[in-house]
């Protein structure tokens, strides 16, 4: 016997042991044949050969997951959720990885670290960001939260670039790599399904905010009063400021929001017509969500 029918001989015999402890447990025994169906359900799935990621492993840990998500769930993947999935995806292509739950390295989500016992040597920082809402248009990526903005409360277009100085380009000096799953509601072969896109943002393209200057903001006409007990009466404003690539093309939209005191981007540009990399696709089937005991 070669070695993927011993693993194959001994995973079914693992999958027959569980069946059998769960002989009398309807419930649980209907959830287990859900998920195995989910397992069996359409798909498609592209890799871009290029990737210097995502590999075949990668790859098919990420889609299955995908699939058992879906097969209980008919709601898109979460933040969190992505993190597990990618920590394990990226376990199950061979690299040394984990989360930094803790915040035991400020900024990153993830660290892939080297396959020894030299744990405090990092070899990459990951940011992991997720965007799913219903507008979300598949040839410009948001990211809603790029990071909190307390800091601009009250500040004019110049201290705004002073900010930028201090606190947007040292957070992004924390990590070295940023990845957003995209989330788009399709049909495939006619059932209801998800498209998901696994897509990295270059982060020196990001640190073009550096380029930024005073004269470059603009108020978005955007004023929200607001008051507290301890704080009186005050207007929060929007700013926005359109950043270029190198090449002095509109590269993406940085957003001063006052409304919420945070930092997002729009309008960056995904695909052949612009700097984001799409490293992996999947498409998978929702199923028709069933009751454990079999009822509709």
């Amino acid at each position: 016997m070669d070695q993927t029918n011993k693993i194959l001989s001994d995973q079914m015999k693992q999958l027959l042991q569980v069946l059998d402890a769960l002989e009398n447990e309807p419930s649980k025994l209907s959830l287990l044949i859900k998920m195995a169906e989910g397992l069996s359900l359409p798909f498609e799935q592209s890799i871009n050969p290029n990737s210097s990621l995502v590999n075949n492993r990668f790859a098919e840990y990420f889609l299955n997951r995908l699939l058992i998500h879906h097969a209980i769930a008919d709601e898109k993947l979460n933040k969190l959720a992505f993190e597990y999935v990618f920590l394990g995806a990226l376990v199950a292509s061979g690299h040394n990885a984990r989360l930094t739950k803790g915040k035991t390295v400020p900024g990153a989500d993830l660290v892939i670290a080297p396959t020894s016992n030299k744990e405090s040597i990092l070899i990459e920082k990951f940011s992991l960001k997720t965007e799913g809402a219903d507008n979300a248009q598949p040839g410009a990526i948001k990211i809603s939260k790029l990071m909190e903005a307390r800091w601009m409360r009250d500040r004019d277009a110049a201290g705004l670039v002073e900010g930028i100085r201090e606190r947007i380009l040292p957070h992004l000096n924390q990590y070295d790599r940023i990845f957003t799953l995209r989330s788009f509601e399709v049909s495939l072969k006619e059932k209801k399904a998800v498209r998901y896109d696994l897509v990295e943002i270059p982060s020196d393209l990001l640190r073009r905010v550096s380029s930024i200057k005073a004269e470059d903001i603009s108020f978005d006409n955007k004023e929200i009063e607001t008051s507290t007990e301890s704080e009186p009466k005050k207007k929060k404003q929007t700013f926005s400021v359109s950043v270029n690539d190198e090449n002095s093309r509109p590269a993406f939209k940085l957003i001063f929001d006052g409304s919420v005191e945070k930092i997002s981007i729009n309008n960056l540009i995904v695909g052949e017509e612009g700097p984001a990399i799409i490293h992996a696709s999947w498409t998978v089937t929702i199923p028709d969500i069933i009751r454990y005991h079999g009822k509709k």
